[in-house]
């Protein structure tokens, strides 16, 4: 099997959909022995921040010494970035051997009588033995939908258990209310586990105090950052008496840095020779693909994925603290199953110029459209079918004003964006 072949191997079992529950993906880790018993895991459930979250703690062994591998979904750029080993995407060739061997396993499990495993449950199973074929010093594990019964919840032993801000989330599967959604997210939770929480609501707290306590676990809730300064592309907080400095910018990473620096202090007393200067520097170096990402200097160009209102609520209020004063030149796309209008709403106000594409995603909405979308909340917006012309276009607008550009909303096409600067 090649690492084509392999790919639609994924996208067939892609058609059989989500399924919740542990059974088939245990019978198949089963039948490839076990790898997720063979290394040592950090396992990361939430609704928000998951994702920055594992980009410290990554930062932070990577610092130290160690190797470390990190699963997360969905990728923002590239298929294969889900399963990384120090920030290097899993090659083609690694891939389609490890599905290769495990095709063979689920066709005997087929055989046997059970069913197919999803693709997730794949994914998830091809993640662990990835990891421990090449010998990870630790595995940083996201949970893909709420944990009790996510195909990733078949770690007996986890190193730490990581959960961070939850809020109402997938709640026709997960719950209706914050303490049904915090008992599935909670469910990542073992037996002797050691639990970071992120500071926040009573009714999560609470949750998360019961089933540690019944689990006969520690848990540890994260503190609050003091003396916040946000400046330019760095935000410096004070934690537990420690200065730290990121360059993920928003002040709602703050809380993300301090889940990742209490897992590491935690981790760095017995399993781990973690220094505060690793913490320090791990913290600062840390880099999220997508998320206010700074791809060049001159003039100042960024990528975020703010495609939703929460977003893009996080969106202006990075906007307001960082680059107060800057004149902006914002390229934007966005899916047409979204809730575009509102992002486009809260953000337009803010550019100067706005240049409107079309993503390259089949449930992309039409550039012109959203041009005459944008057109209600600010006039100076134009459409542009070619993206490369368009970023030509935002950067001479952005240097005629000695601004900034900005590439906003839909994943799908920023990586396009960041090849274009690059070249």
């Amino acid at each position: 099997m090649n690492y084509i072949e392999a790919r639609q191997y994924i996208d067939e079992a892609m058609t059989l959909g989500s399924v919740l529950g542990l059974s088939n993906i245990r019978e198949l880790l089963n039948r490839i022995d076990n790898p997720q018993d063979k290394i040592r895991i950090i396992h990361v459930a939430g609704t928000n921040g998951k994702g920055s979250t594992i980009a410290y703690l990554n930062s932070i062994f990577m610092e130290a010494g160690y190797k470390v591998g990190r699963y997360i979904s969905p990728a923002v750029f590239s298929y294969r970035e889900r399963m990384q080993i120090n920030r290097v995407n899993i090659s083609e060739e690694e891939f389609a051997d490890i599905l290769s061997d495990m095709s063979m396993h689920i066709s005997k499990m087929l055989a046997d009588g059970h069913s197919h495993p999803t693709a997730f449950e794949i994914e998830t199973a091809i993640a662990y033995e990835y990891f421990y074929r090449n010998n990870c010093d630790v595995a940083i594990i996201e949970t893909g939908l709420g944990g009790l019964e996510d195909a990733t919840n078949v770690i007996k032993s986890p190193l730490a258990c990581v959960i961070t801000d939850i809020s109402l989330d997938h709640t026709g599967v997960l719950g209706d209310t914050l303490e049904e959604i915090a008992m599935q997210k909670a469910g990542i939770i073992m037996e002797k586990s050691r639990v970071v929480l992120s500071n926040q609501r009573e009714a999560v707290v609470s949750v998360v105090e019961d089933i540690t306590h019944k689990m006969d676990g520690e848990l540890y809730i994260t503190g609050k950052a003091t003396d916040i300064v946000c400046e330019k592309g760095m935000t410096s907080f004070t934690y537990d008496e420690e200065r730290y400095d990121t360059h993920m910018l928003g002040t709602y990473q703050i809380r993300n840095a301090i889940n990742a620096i209490e897992t590491a202090r935690i981790l760095g007393v017995n399993e781990f020779d973690i220094s505060g200067k690793d913490i320090y520097m791990g913290i600062k170096n840390a880099v999220w693909a997508g998320r206010f990402e700074k791809i060049c200097d001159k003039p100042e160009v960024y990528i975020d994925g703010a495609h939703n209102p929460e977003a893009a609520d996080r969106f202006v209020e990075t906007l307001d603290k960082y680059f107060s004063g800057v004149k902006k030149i914002f390229i934007m796309g966005v899916l047409a199953d979204k809730d575009y209008e509102e992002v486009v709403s809260k953000t337009v106000p803010y550019a100067e110029h706005i240049i409107t594409i079309t993503p390259d995603n089949i449930r992309a909405l039409d550039g012109a459209e959203l041009a005459n979308v944008t057109s209600q909340y600010n006039a100076n917006v134009e459409y542009q079918k070619d993206m490369k012309k368009a970023v030509k276009l935002a950067v001479k607008k952005a240097k005629k004003v000695k601004g900034m550009v900005i590439a906003f909303g839909s994943l799908s096409y920023l990586d396009e964006i960041k090849n274009i600067v690059k070249g």
